[in-house]
């Protein structure tokens, strides 16, 4: 970009272009945009939620890619963060999980509610899969009580 200057500094002469100069050294630095190679932090937060999302649905990559017009491989892309989603595309994907847009953001700064560990293991997961799946309430109680019976124990061989 080339700067026009006018030749004479009088209030009433339009700079073409730009109405500021270049940013300096350290203006530049700050403004520095996160390298291609690695992902924003907030698309990586994203990534992390969808793939949250999709999992806790029962949804496959397939499934997802087939509702979206794309390929699974589009979906891994989004999913490891390799690849931004667009907002419109983050509105179709938010409807066909049934979230909300905004639960995408949550843990960012900013974003509501602030939850430390929202994101969930493979593990984790399944377990809660598993869980949804009770239908009885008094299958449910005793389920949590089996949880905190196992995780009560210590499996060090000290008991």
């Amino acid at each position: 970009v080339q700067w026009l200057r006018p030749k004479e500094h009088r209030a009433d002469t339009v700079r073409l272009f730009h109405s500021r100069p270049p940013p300096t050294g350290e203006e530049n630095m700050r403004k520095k945009k996160p390298s291609r190679r690695s992902p924003d932090h907030v698309d990586v937060v994203i990534a992390a939620a969808l793939k949250t999302f999709r999992a806790l649905r029962q949804v496959s990559q397939e499934q997802l890619a087939a509702e979206l017009g794309i390929t699974f491989q589009q979906v891994q892309k989004y999913e490891k963060a390799f690849n931004r989603i667009s907002a419109s595309r983050l509105y179709r994907i938010a409807c066909f999980l049934d979230v909300s847009v905004l639960d995408f953001y949550i843990g960012l700064d900013g974003a509501k509610p602030k939850v430390r560990d929202i994101w969930l293991a493979d593990d984790e997961i399944r377990l809660l899969t598993a869980y949804r799946k009770i239908h009885e309430s008094g299958g449910r109680k005793h389920a949590i009580e089996l949880v905190k019976t196992v995780a009560s124990y210590r499996l060090d061989g000290d008991d």
